[in-house]
This record gives C-alpha cells, structure tokens and sequence, in this order.
C-alpha cells in the first residue's frame, strides 16, 4: 500500500491522503445520513478515488484523463446541485470540495505539461519575433 503513494512529489501524497480520507468521511455519510443519496455522495467518492490513484508517480493516460473529466464533471454537479437547492450536503462543504477538485485539476500532470509547454512555446514564438524585429 506504501507505494500507492507519491514519494517524488510530497504534495501530491499529502493530497492523495486527503482525498482518501475524503473518500472515508463521504462513505461514513452515505451510511449514516438518511438525506444522502448515491447520485452525490456516491459519485463524489468515485471522484475522489480516480484523483487519488491519478496523483502517483507514473498514472495510466487513461486513470489521468478519467481523473480530470471526473473532477470538472464534479464541479458542474457541486454547482448543479447548490444552484437548484438540491444539495444534501452543507453549502461550507460544497465550497471545499470545489477547491479540492480544482486542485485535484491543478495537480495533474496531463494539464500542468499542456499549460508549461504552451508558454514556453509562447515564449519561443515571443523571442522569434522579437529576433526578426531587430533584424529589420
């Protein structure tokens, strides 16, 4: 089980604790709560799950991407739920878990290659131009 845990990027294994242990709390609360429902807390646990797995060292492309469309997929469901006034959870612990998620998004490394590659692109591009610039 100790190698489930990411030991190159301490944050990431401090974050997949969190999400276990989020997967923990949700679980108690669908069996303890009778205003809970699987449609939410259930899909909240599946979330937290896929983000702890994909936060390893090497994740699957596949458990990464699933990670990512998870946690969006989510978010719309915490703003669904609050906006219609549908959700059983308490409105301080919707807020939470959306920073959870967004942070879960921001730990991947699919997105934080993409963005780190896109500027460092942009930033070639920006000295090429200004290269041709001054040749003129």
């Amino acid at each position: 089980m100790l190698s489930f845990f990411n030991k190159q990027t301490p944050y990431k294994a401090a974050l997949q604790v969190y999400n276990l242990v989020t997967v923990a709390l949700v679980a108690q609360d669908l069996a303890t709560n009778p205003e809970a429902t699987w449609a939410e807390d259930g899909f909240d646990i599946l979330v937290h799950l896929a983000s702890a797995i994909a936060l390893q060292v090497k994740p699957s492309v596949i458990t990464e991407l699933s990670s990512i469309f998870l946690n969006s997929a989510r978010i719309g469901a915490i703003y669904g739920g609050v906006t219609s006034d549908s959700s059983a959870i308490p409105l301080a612990f919707n807020l939470v878990d959306v920073a959870n998620h967004l942070v879960n998004l921001a730990s991947s490394s699919r997105i934080t290659t993409l963005l780190a590659t896109t500027s460092s692109e942009e930033v070639k591009t920006q000295e090429h131009d200004e290269q041709h610039l001054k040749q003129r």
